[in-house]
């Protein structure tokens, strides 16, 4: 039947058990809680009707407080929609000064202007602008004030993952918000906490009472009603703000991650730089290593020559030591022979220069 039904931790249901006055252990006790819901709206309790499908349910509703739900529009949609107008209708048919108490009561409580202008504004919002402390507010107070007024507490930190200042609504301030469609009926209460004990009262059902014999429970639908909304839409905005909070994180890394890829690029532009200037000197070694070749060239010719003078000289020198051998064994050669060696000497130096 489309209740939504799964969303709900065991801790959440139980507020809907007692509601409908099922016991947890019972068999199925969350199928027992969606046929009841199904037939919570239907005239002589149901008996003899088809049972009511979600969207039924809340076109029902929306149709007891006059309220128009568009078609094209989604299950979340109607439900939000549905939530905000309810708020909004109850609001509106306070007086003036009842709106200004309610208000001036709401910041003594210790809300800040800030939220209480939220609270305010959400009478003029449509569905489309849910978002925001305001709609968490009131579906957190809601919430806190129908577990709280049937005796259910739940955890402590359910209200508090958004902000701090939601620790509230397990106080007087959240039976304030959720007790608006009840100022209207004990205009002579003044007493907060009492208004938690009228609301049993009210919201148990009156089983026995004629109007809901014929028309359905509509009190018991409408808190139903707006404890599955309320929860949908504050676990939607801790989803979302989840989901802004990763955004923000991924915002930050990829400002983190742009800052590294200019280290990086200014790095590289370093490396490149670095890389032209090895490039300059391997050719610079290039060029030697060829003048180095070319002068090894040289000097391999050179000492090629210069082997060659040693092998004239080494030539010339065994002269000499012929030339010496004879004249020492020619001693008695004559002075033509000295001149003639004198010559040659002359050449040896003359050679040797």
């Amino acid at each position: 039947m489309n209740y939504p039904l799964e969303m709900l931790s065991n801790e959440e249901l139980k507020v809907l058990f007692k509601l409908f006055e099922i016991k947890p252990s019972e068999k199925e006790p969350s199928v027992k809680l969606e046929r009841k819901l199904s037939k919570v709206l239907s005239p002589v309790k149901g008996f003899f009707n088809d049972p009511m499908d979600y969207l039924k349910f809340m076109n029902t509703i929306a149709e007891q407080n006059n309220i128009y739900l568009a078609e094209t529009d989604s299950a979340y949609e109607k439900e939000s929609e549905l939530f905000l107008s309810l708020y909004q209708n109850n609001f509106r048919q306070l007086s003036v000064d009842e709106q200004k108490d309610f208000l001036a009561h709401l910041e003594d409580k210790g809300l800040s202007k800030e939220h209480v202008a939220s609270l305010t504004a959400l009478s003029t919002l449509g569905a489309a602008q849910l978002s925001g402390m305001g709609i968490y507010l009131l579906a957190s107070s809601t919430v806190g004030a129908i577990s709280t007024a049937l005796n259910i507490t739940l955890a402590f930190s359910f209200y508090t993952t958004m902000s701090s200042v939601i620790y509230t609504v397990i106080g007087p301030i959240g039976f304030a918000i959720a007790a608006i469609p009840l100022i209207k009926t004990y205009k002579d209460v003044r007493d907060w906490p009492d208004i938690r004990d009228k609301s049993i009262d009210i919201y148990r059902g009156l089983e026995g009472n004629f109007k809901n014999i014929l028309f359905g429970n509509f009190a018991k639908a409408e808190m139903a009603f707006n404890y599955i909304a309320g929860l949908r839409i504050m676990k939607i905005t801790e989803i979302e703000n989840q989901i802004n909070d990763l955004n923000k994180e991924i915002h930050i890394s990829k400002r983190e991650q742009n800052d590294l890829n200019s280290t990086i690029n200014g790095i590289e532009a370093d490396i490149s730089l670095l890389n032209s200037q090895i490039d300059s000197k391997d050719r610079d070694i290039e060029d030697i290593k060829i003048k180095v070749n070319r002068l090894r060239e040289e000097i391999d010719e050179i000492e090629a020559s210069k082997r060659k003078l040693r092998d004239q000289q080494s030539e010339r020198k065994a002269k000499i030591d012929q030339f010496h051998v004879e004249r020492l064994s020619f001693n008695s050669k004559s002075r033509e022979s000295e001149l003639n060696i004198e010559e040659k000497e002359k050449e040896i130096k003359s050679l040797k220069k």
